[in-house]
């Protein structure tokens, strides 16, 4: 597996799904894994429990991975995330994990020299990787549409919560002392700061829900390394600062002490792979408003309230019924609990380990055929050596 791009805590729900793949693979198959890493990042996945070598790469150009695979002698490489795919002509059967194509949709939320690496690398690794997974048939579609790529060799594989969620049950201490501090009944975000996050949508609806007399207490965790600044200013804009509490980066228990307690997760997000958060929610037998887009519907399908994605009134509208009208609430939590119970890291194991021997197969070749591939391929190559 090529880890070369993690770094602990700061890249949100793939992170969650590595993980939690790596323990329900193990579980299933008797493979042995061998884990490229940054060597700070090592230390986070020596100390997991099963078949694991961990190889930290202080050299992680395209030219030492591919000598590290040699050296290491695995017969088959995966990429978990499509941004870092190396070597361009793995020499083993392959699998690549596209977990979206936001930067298509929404490049505005990316800087040049991001976008076009993100366009470049999207592409290259799923025209040359065995078989590609993805988490939804929205990004499965997209991949055709954007890139041309054949849907044959798309496997569409749902997630799960993205946590151990048993392990991460939380105690009455972290419970007590979370609703001293926070109340109950409150709404819950949990997300990153990126833009697509639409952190900002949900201020605005506070800010018209409190100016009708409605008073809507908003928690939130995530990292906040990207425009943290933003989101606080806009909080102080709005006048929110006694309404919203920004917690960051918690530990799993926190978490689903803050489902517990909490009223209602909202999610506006304009744009997900998947929607771990959704899953979690109705889990924890809470109540889900969120948008409609992208992927979302096929995550929360009649378990869920949505929105129009983007529209402030309908999230305003949102948020006052599922906060203040019981029946729906009570609907949505018993549907919730029922849809929650489709979701199974063990599954998706089971389908991972599926497309991974479609891709070994005796009759198909390491990498698809494409003679624009290759002519692309070639291009780069020779301009390496050239810099070289």
């Amino acid at each position: 597996m090529n880890l070369t791009v993690i770094v602990p805590n700061k890249i949100g729900g793939l992170e969650h799904y590595i993980r939690r793949q790596l323990a329900a693979l193990q579980q299933l198959t008797d493979w042995q894994f061998d884990l490229f890493t940054l060597p700070f990042a090592a230390a986070s996945f020596s100390g997991l429990p099963g078949r694991l070598s961990v190889h930290p790469l202080s050299d992680t150009s395209a030219a030492a991975v591919l000598a590290a695979i040699s050296d290491t002698k695995i017969d088959f490489w995966w990429c978990p995330w499509a941004g870092d795919w190396k070597p361009l002509r793995p020499p083993v059967p392959s699998a690549v994990t596209v977990p979206d194509l936001q930067h298509e949709h929404f490049p505005e939320n990316f800087g040049p020299a991001d976008l076009a690496g993100r366009r470049l690398s999207y592409f290259v690794s799923a025209h040359c990787a065995g078989v590609v997974l993805t988490f939804s048939q929205h990004t499965k579609q997209d991949l055709s549409d954007c890139y041309g790529v054949h849907p044959e060799r798309v496997h569409a594989i749902p997630l799960d919560v993205g946590y151990d969620w048993e392990a991460a049950r939380p105690t009455k201490e972290i419970l007590r002392d979370l609703e001293r501090d926070l109340g109950t009944g409150f709404l819950y975000y949990p997300a990153n700061t990126w833009p697509h996050k639409d952190h900002s949508l949900l201020f605005r609806a506070l800010g018209k829900l409190r100016d009708t007399g409605r008073f809507y207490n908003l928690v939130l965790t995530g990292s906040g390394d990207y425009d943290l600044a933003r989101v606080e200013g806009d909080i102080r804009q709005l006048g929110l600062e006694r309404q919203v509490r920004l917690l960051g980066t918690v530990d799993p228990p926190v978490v689903r002490a803050l489902y517990q307690l909490s009223g209602a997760l909202v999610f506006p997000s304009r744009f997900e792979g998947f929607g771990m958060p959704l899953v979690e929610a109705m889990r924890s037998g809470t109540p889900v408003l969120c948008s409609d887009s992208s992927s979302l519907p096929e995550v929360g399908g009649d378990a869920v309230r949505y929105f129009a994605t983007g529209d402030l009134e309908q999230l305003v509208e949102g948020l006052e019924q599922i906060m203040e009208d019981r029946l729906l609430r009570q609907d949505l939590i018993r549907r919730g609990s029922q849809r929650a119970s489709l979701f199974s890291w063990e599954e998706t194991a089971r389908a991972t380990a599926q497309a991974f021997r479609w891709a070994t197969a005796a009759d198909r070749p390491i990498r698809p055929e494409s003679l624009a591939v290759e002519r692309l391929l070639e291009r780069f190559e020779g301009a390496s050596t050239a810099k070289a």
